[in-house]
């Protein structure tokens, strides 16, 4: 057991470790020579606090994630997109539950519990998202102050 959780989270590592070395040359820059340059030859760029140029970081979760509170919004909606998904599931299975109760009084009992129980969390998640989304707003108001 102890051999598998280690083997379990050297794997867990080894999956989710950052690369160590990043090459970021600039091919463009090694192959121009300088100026006053008489032999045509390219000299490789200048490294360090003397090298000029200019680099740029894109945005790795896309468009329209520009703030904390753009990131927010974006994770709870997501959450909120696969709760619907559960949703969904839980009312067709209250559903078939309903059918296959063939007029159980205990297996209807079962059957409005879990529809009574998905109708509830329904509530909850859209009340969440109006929730969410208000405090978005507010965030946002007082950024642009």
């Amino acid at each position: 057991m102890k051999k598998t959780l280690i083997a379990m989270a050297v794997l867990a590592l080894a999956a989710f470790a950052p690369a160590t070395v990043a090459l970021a040359q600039d091919t463009t820059a090694a192959a121009k020579a300088p100026a006053g340059d008489t032999t045509g030859a390219a000299k490789p760029a200048a490294t360090g606090p003397t090298a000029v140029g200019k680099a740029s970081l894109e945005n790795p979760l896309g468009m329209g994630v520009n703030s904390i509170s753009d990131l927010f919004y974006k994770i709870v909606n997501f959450v909120i997109s696969l709760s619907y998904v559960v949703i969904a599931f839980f009312l067709i299975l209250s559903g078939f539950k309903f059918v296959m109760a063939q007029g159980s009084e205990s297996e209807l009992e079962k059957a409005k519990h879990t529809f009574y129980y998905t109708i509830i969390g329904a509530a909850v998640i859209v009340g969440a998202q109006t929730i969410t989304a208000i405090v978005q707003k507010i965030i946002e108001g007082l950024g642009s102050k």
